[in-house]
């Protein structure tokens, strides 16, 4: 079975610098949100289990809607800080991200390679949910 792609799931703090590090520039949409139906629950949209976080100060704020978004950013409290977004019809970049279950992974042309992963950084904008859907098209053949 070929790796599926996915918004970018944040499991540490190196990978946060990393991701913070792509792109100094953008703000771009990562894999974590919260629906309606748990108001107090973030999911990863790989379904990786919740532990780590790297939420920029006061966040996630308080907001209400059927589904709040997450980007990250490099604010003055530090490289990739990530901020709580309500809706879903804004456009930004976004961060795929392939799991690769070798040591030694190949990575597609533009894509960059951190520990066992490959990464991409979108070129085109997209609403979070459009996002996620583009990022489950990219696959890779081990």
């Amino acid at each position: 079975m070929l790796p599926q792609g996915h918004l970018v799931t944040i499991k540490d703090f190196a990978e946060t610098c990393f991701v913070g590090l792509l792109d100094f520039d953008k703000a771009p949409w990562i894999g974590a949100y919260r629906d309606s139906d748990n108001a107090n629950q973030w999911h990863w949209t790989d379904e990786t289990p919740w532990q780590y976080t790297s939420w920029d100060a006061s966040e996630p704020a308080s907001i209400e809607g059927d589904l709040i978004i997450s980007y990250i950013s490099n604010t003055e409290h530090g490289i990739g800080q990530w901020s709580a977004y309500e809706g879903s019809t804004d456009e930004d970049h976004y961060v795929c991200e392939i799991d690769k279950t070798t040591k030694t992974p190949k990575c597609l042309d533009g894509w960059t390679k951190f520990n066992k992963n490959c990464y991409k950084l979108s070129e085109d904008k997209k609403t979070w949910p459009e996002a996620n859907k583009a990022a489950q098209r990219f696959q890779k053949d081990i």
